[in-house]
């Protein structure tokens, strides 16, 4: 299972840069705007597989309950890795194995690899269930994530904002081969 517990109250642009990209002067949508800013913002993270403002993530892994999100590797001499997703990764907050009681107690021994920009935390043995904590993002700062994706995310609020009503607006970034082409070298590629 994985669970956000946490994320920035801001977002990547702002409201006055999506009025001057826009190139309006009035106050009457801002509601929508910023609801276009939030959606906007939601796809781009999703199609990059990445958080762009710093957020805190739960993951718990269970052998039985295991999930698609998120990829772990077992190994015969006992060891595994479990893949931490929306990276960039900032830091890990803690490592519990939860116990039938209820309570956690810390895994002192683990180690952190990065593989193609996915971190990975790998363990000397499978100490099911395990719960991990950590954070994610760029920085606390809209200006900390890089250009070209705060620009991606103005150029999609400004497909939403002049295309809205349309039906194949349906909230997809394929429609956009420019918006795709400029965020493909930020992309997480998932591994089957």
């Amino acid at each position: 299972m994985l669970a956000r517990i946490k994320t920035s109250e801001l977002f990547p642009v702002g409201l006055s840069e999506v009025k001057a990209h826009l190139r309006l002067d009035h106050a009457h949508e801002d509601e929508y705007l910023h609801s276009l800013v939030q959606a906007s913002t939601g796809l781009v993270e999703e199609y990059l597989g990445r958080s762009l403002l710093i957020q805190t993530w739960r993951l718990i892994w269970e052998k039985e309950k295991s999930s698609h999100h998120f990829q772990i590797s077992t190994f015969g001499d006992g060891t595994c890795s479990i893949c931490l997703p929306y990276p960039p990764l900032r830091a890990i907050l803690s490592v519990n194995r939860l116990m039938a009681s209820g309570e956690k107690k810390p895994i002192r021994r683990h180690r952190l690899e990065v593989s193609h920009q996915i971190p990975r935390l790998a363990f000397a043995d499978v100490p099911e269930p395990v719960e991990i904590e950590f954070e994610t993002g760029y920085g606390d700062r809209p200006i900390d994530i890089p250009s070209v994706i705060r620009q991606a995310i103005l150029m999609n609020v400004a497909d939403f904002y002049e295309n809205r009503g349309l039906e194949q607006n349906a909230g997809t970034l394929s429609r956009n081969a420019v918006m795709q082409e400029m965020l493909d070298s930020y992309r997480i590629r998932r591994l089957a």
